[in-house]
């Protein structure tokens, strides 16, 4: 089988590891299978998607500060109508036809769109209708979960043949009946007219390996410390304050050990003050970013996770049951996530905008207490990536 995947993030890890486990899935599970992957920004160096891909980085922009134009959305705005832009897209395309017309795909695959925000991806509607109309290559859609845009509906409708939504099925409508208005109208017109084409995998994880807790947890607990603390905002650039709320709460508590990784898209002037204000706390480990075995190691050791509620983290928290402090980024599903998380875990959920060294510390001692919710996370939730695989196979 030979599977094309689109997708495009910015500054994030989780569309790229998720991506990663996804294409690790297909070459184990589907014998001979060969794999391209279009990416529209800059996948981070620790994720070897090279490895079990052919990779094409499609031409994308950089503004003077050295931000991804999705991230400074009044300027991407503007620059959809310029010139400027319609030579790039004409760029992409033209980069995507050409290795199309080469590796002759049985399957096209994008990841979030047609569900997610549309940056980049008005180039998409061209592209698979070129494809639909030219080859007996299949289309399917894949998404960490389930969000609307203007034309969803519309675009299933066209062009494509599966939706593979990678969380279990209750999982997902329960984050769908968060939704209101419009967006809420529109997702449950697609989920009652294509509930034939969308299939729920559950939580596609690259599941970590047998994790022993112990070595790690003595390193760190070797001076008298008697709580480990894990502090992650993942691999975005918000939520700055749980790093530095995380590191002067070490200061007034010399019995917890913090280990706070800060991020991939942390610059060196932003880690050097982090550094600055860490200086002389001996229970403090500040690290810039971690692979993801490293990851998940320190994670099954914390007595307490510090994070954002992103697709991944999120997953390994469920995964580990580990006790969480949870700060959604307030824009985002993360916010309806953190509160579904929080029936499964002895968790607490702290806004974004709330969060100050004395409430975290407030949380971080509430979650200690906390016993442990009567709701268990099934072990097939975690099932995503092989029912992928299964159903993928069915398309041969």
């Amino acid at each position: 089988m030979k599977i094309a995947i689109y997708y495009n993030h910015y500054n994030t890890l989780g569309h790229s590891t998720r991506i990663l486990s996804l294409i690790k899935g297909i070459k184990r599970d589907i014998p001979k299978s060969r794999i391209i992957l279009f990416e529209g920004g800059r996948t981070a160096s620790m994720l070897p998607l090279e490895k079990y891909a052919k990779v094409y980085t499609l031409p994308h922009s950089v503004d003077k500060k050295g931000f991804f134009i999705e991230e400074r959305r009044a300027f991407y705005k503007k620059m959809v109508a310029s010139g400027a832009m319609e030579t790039m897209m004409k760029a992409r395309l033209g980069m995507m036809r050409s290795a199309l017309r080469d590796f002759k795909p049985d399957v096209f695959m994008t990841e979030y769109f047609p569900f997610g925000q549309e940056f980049w991806t008005f180039e998409m509607p061209a592209l698979l209708r070129e494809i639909k109309s030219s080859s007996r290559c299949k289309i399917v859609g894949s998404c960490g979960y389930l969000s609307h845009i203007e034309k969803t509906h519309e675009y299933i409708q066209e062009f494509y043949d599966w939706l593979f939504v990678h969380s279990p099925r209750d999982f997902a409508l329960k984050h769908v009946e968060q939704f209101s208005g419009e967006m809420a109208r529109g997702l449950r017109r697609v989920l009652t007219d294509f509930k034939g084409k969308i299939q729920f995998t559950g939580f596609v994880l690259d599941e970590p390996r047998p994790v022993d807790p112990g070595r790690l947890r003595a390193r760190y607990l070797c001076n008298g410390c008697s709580r480990m603390i894990f502090v992650s905002r993942g691999g975005g650039i918000v939520n700055k304050e749980i790093l530095v709320s995380s590191i002067l709460l070490a200061q007034r508590r010399p019995e917890y050990f913090f280990v706070v990784c800060c991020g991939p898209a942390t610059s060196e002037a932003e880690l050097r003050g982090y550094e600055k204000i860490a200086r002389g706390a001996r229970n403090v480990k500040l690290v810039h970013f971690m692979k993801p075995e490293l990851f998940d190691r320190h994670l099954a050791a914390a007595d307490v996770s510090v994070s954002m509620s992103g697709y991944n983290t999120s997953l390994k928290l469920m995964y580990f049951k580990k006790r969480a402090v949870l700060v959604p980024f307030y824009t985002t599903e993360q916010r309806w996530r953190a509160e579904m998380l929080a029936q499964y875990l002895p968790a607490s959920v702290l806004p974004e905008q709330d969060v100050t060294v004395r409430r975290l510390e407030q949380a971080v001692e509430k979650v200690l207490q906390l016993s442990v919710p009567k709701k268990t996370v099934p072990r097939k939730w975690f099932t995503g990536v092989e029912e992928t695989t299964r159903r993928l196979k069915c398309l041969l």
